[in-house]
């Protein structure tokens, strides 16, 4: 019996270290079944994690503002310039009205199409960013972009705050991103479409450049000059009147200190003329025979003028009285009366009556 048990007990103990054995194995094997699956889940924990968002910055956007906005400017003031100069003929109004309404078209089609389908616009592919939806990161449409561009009204009605709000933002938006729930980012750096951005932006510079020249010239070759001339031929008319009833005015008790007076609306070789003349002859007559003429302008009319000289045909009735005839005797007469501008004023040079 002893030896009966003592068999049974080492067989118990045999079972045990075997049973012990297999399930220590089966531990081992599966503890590199569970590194294993762990590596994996931590790979793909550590995959499925993104990156911080590059949000445009303010510099960025402005200068992609800038660029959208400066070639339409650019054409519009261009056109206006050349139907000033060309003083509107109906040709140039129309083709200005059909030039406006492309440069309209191209606006809505930048800011608003291309923008709502593919978050760029012309500004924008040169600055590489892009306008996409604040969660999800897509393009927004059209009529969030339409939505967008009327929402900026707020940004400059709000002291111009709206559109400086990129330089304190987290996210970069202005109030019409808040409003539309978009943001702006900086798209990845690709060569291809770098080249293809200089070239936009080459483009643009040249049609700004071209475009600025065109105004600057014709505003300073033509409509500057335009301008100089509209305000001297008022300016002349006053002057070739005032002269003329100067020169033609005196009384022969004051005749000396009235003709030197009108010598101060005169210049050149005329002033000179005029000093002798009147010291010489006019003076000395009006005392010997008492004479005493009044001279009105009762019209006049420009025959040539431009910044610097100008010739106005003077019309005027004169009444004079003497010693002789004390009865006050009529005439009429025109003047030719040249001027020159000296020192920024207006001066008589020539005083020729027509016969």
């Amino acid at each position: 019996m002893e030896a009966i048990e003592s068999r049974d007990r080492s067989m118990t103990t045999t079972q045990m270290k075997a049973s012990g054995g297999v399930n220590g194995q089966a531990e081992e094997n599966s503890a590199p079944e569970d590194t294993v699956v762990g590596a994996v889940e931590r790979t793909e924990s550590s995959d499925t994690s993104t990156p911080d968002t590059d949000y445009a910055g303010f510099a960025r956007r402005a200068g992609a503002f800038g660029l959208d906005w400066i070639a339409p400017v650019v054409v519009i003031a261009t056109v206006a310039a050349i139907n000033v100069v060309l003083d509107h003929p109906l040709w140039c109004l129309i083709v200005s009205g059909l030039v406006a309404a492309a440069t309209i078209s191209f606006v809505l089609w930048n800011r608003v199409w291309e923008q709502g389908r593919t978050g760029s616009t012309v500004g924008k592919s040169a600055a590489r960013i892009v306008t996409v939806d604040v969660e999800e990161e897509t393009p927004i449409g059209w009529r969030r972009a339409l939505s967008r561009e009327l929402a900026h009204v707020i940004d400059t009605c709000v002291l111009m705050t709206g559109w400086f709000r990129p330089l304190w933002d987290g996210k970069r938006q202005t109030l019409a991103d808040r409003l539309v729930k978009t943001v702006v980012v900086v798209e990845p750096s690709e060569p291809a479409r770098d080249k293809g951005r200089l070239r936009v932006v080459a483009i643009l510079t040249v049609v700004v450049i071209a475009g600025g020249t065109l105004v600057a010239t014709t505003y300073f070759a033509q409509y500057r000059h335009d301008q100089q001339t509209s305000e001297a031929r008022t300016t002349v008319q006053q002057v070739a009147a005032a002269g003329s009833t100067a020169l033609l005015s005196y009384t022969f008790d004051t005749a000396e200190a009235q003709l030197e007076s009108a010598s101060t609306f005169l210049t050149g070789d005329f002033l000179d003329y005029y000093r002798k003349f009147t010291e010489q002859v006019v003076v000395p007559a009006a005392k010997e025979k008492s004479v005493t003429t009044q001279a009105n302008v009762v019209g006049s009319s420009i025959e040539q003028v431009d910044p610097t000289s100008a010739t106005v045909l003077v019309m005027v009735n004169q009444s004079t009285t003497t010693s002789d005839s004390p009865a006050p005797s009529a005439s009429q007469s025109a003047v030719r009366v040249e001027l020159e501008k000296v020192g920024g004023r207006w001066l008589i040079s020539a005083f020729n009556p027509v016969s």
